[in-house]
Order: C-alpha cells, then sequence, then structure tokens
C-alpha cells in the first residue's frame, strides 16, 4: 500500500466510471474540498482506497476487495482512528472487516445506483415536458411539503430551469404539474436525477416511468449519459429499471470501531 496523487486515483477509477461515479465526482471535483489521503497498491492496480477527513468523523472507503491491500489499510486505519466510516462497492470488503478480530463492524447498508446507455433499453411512451420558463405559474402551484428537509419545487426550479443548471421533466393534467423529475451534469457527460415526485393522486398510472424514460432518452439522444443514483427504495428501483436502466452500482457501508 502506497500514497499516490489524486490524479492517479482519478485515472484508475474512470475505467468504470458509472461503478464509481460518486468517487470521481469527489476525487476529481474534490466536493466538497476536505482532507483526502489516497492510497494505491504497486501489485493491484485496481485498488484505491481513500481517507476523508469530515469535521463529523473520519470517511474511508476501498474500491474493490484484495486482501493484502485491504489487511494493510485497515491496520493503518485502526492504529489511527478508533472509530470510521467504511464503505465500498464490493461487499467482500465490508465481510472482511466484520471478520477481523480486533474491529466491531454495525450494520451494513446498500444503496443502489443505476445508468442507462443504449437508447434500445428505453420503453416507447408517450414523453414528459421539459419544462421551461413559461412553465413558473404551475411550479407555484405544485403542492408544498413534498421534499423533507431539500428544495422544493419552485426553488429546483429557479435554480435548475431560470437559472440554466439542470432540467425538469413534467407530467401534466392540463396545465396542472402531478409530477415532476430534476436533472443535473454531475460529471464530464454523465447526469444524476437530483428528485423525483408525484402527487398522491397520480400514484399508481406508471408516470414515474415515463418521467424517467423521458430522462433518459433525451440525454441519450444528444449524447449525454443518464444516472439514477441512490434509489431509495424498490419502488424507485423498479422505476428505474421499467425505464431501461441498469444497477451499475452497490454502495455497502458500515460504522467500524476498534475493538478494545
Amino acid at each position: 500500500m502506497i500514497p499516490i496523487e489524486r490524479q492517479a486515483a482519478v485515472d484508475l477509477l474512470r475505467r468504470d466510471p458509472y461503478r464509481y461515479l460518486g468517487d470521481l465526482i469527489a476525487l476529481d471535483l474534490n466536493m466538497p474540498p476536505i482532507p483526502r489521503t489516497i492510497f494505491g497498491d504497486a501489485e493491484v492496480p485496481s485498488a484505491i482506497a481513500v481517507v476523508e477527513e469530515w469535521p463529523w468523523g473520519i470517511g474511508a472507503s476501498a474500491s474493490s476487495f484484495d486482501v493484502v491491500f485491504l489487511g494493510e489499510f485497515l491496520d493503518w486505519l485502526s492504529e489511527r482512528h478508533e472509530e470510521f466510516g467504511l464503505g465500498s462497492t464490493d461487499r467482500r470488503v465490508l465481510d472482511y472487516a466484520s471478520d477481523r478480530p480486533d474491529l466491531e463492524v454495525g450494520p451494513v447498508s446498500c444503496t443502489r445506483s443505476f445508468a442507462c446507455a443504449s437508447l434500445e433499453r428505453v420503453p416507447e411512451m408517450s414523453p414528459a415536458c421539459k419544462l421551461t420558463e413559461d412553465d413558473a405559474p404551475a411550479v407555484e402551484q405544485y403542492p408544498a411539503g413534498h421534499r423533507n428537509n431539500g428544495p422544493e419545487l419552485p426553488t429546483l426550479f429557479q435554480w435548475f430551469v431560470i437559472e440554466g443548471k439542470g432540467e425538469i421533466y413534467a407530467c401534466k393534467d392540463g396545465n396542472e404539474i402531478v409530477g415532476f423529475l430534476s436533472c443535473a451534469r454531475e460529471w464530464e457527460n454523465i447526469w444524476d436525477v437530483d428528485f423525483i415526485h408525484l402527487r398522491d393522486e397520480a400514484r399508481g398510472r406508471g408516470l414515474g416511468t415515463r418521467l424517467a424514460a423521458t430522462y433518459a432518452r433525451t440525454l441519450l439522444t444528444r449524447g449525454d449519459i443518464p444516472y439514477y443514483s441512490g434509489a431509495r427504495n424498490e419502488a424507485s428501483e423498479r422505476t428505474a429499471t421499467s425505464a431501461g436502466f441498469h444497477c451499475c452500482r452497490e454502495l455497502f457501508v458500515a460504522d467500524v470501531s476498534r475493538k478494545e
């Protein structure tokens, strides 16, 4: 295990950008700008490990599983930190940490991300519309309270449509918006879903799939890649797969502490 430069890690991880998109965003854009220590391995070129010093604690990640590299990395971590978060796109990393007698690993959570790289996978269906500045009155009428601890549709509309920082696709009933999907460019030509929401009376009608399919088809047609990160539940995963997306990233995360 040897320290490596940030750009070297980016160059290695970009070989599989769908799987490592979150890591690439953090390393290439350094967002947010926090202290990071990066390790690689001369024997296993695909092995990358990152330690992030967040104000609330230490976050660590390993890109892939290798017994020697991972053992050295966990030794290094546990010598310096009594507890840390550990994440990987390879479940075996968490399993290996759980088997170590010197570490206590908490419950493991998993979030899945999806990508669509082929128009052939996207179902043919009536497209949703892309919101423009003329849709401001309909946006203001969208029910409040649909996004806990985050900006609601009028704020998203200001950022993404008025200020041009992203795009919003919507399903309408007449002039009334009944559901929407917001998205923005994340890294190079890969975009990501920011939020998708349907009003209660619009659920169960396939509108989520229609929104996701419109998003996928629009971006692929112009040469961009539609991504759907962090599906929060089975319903979100079904929406993604029904619209032609495939699971490209599983992120396993757990809190780890050193046994006394």
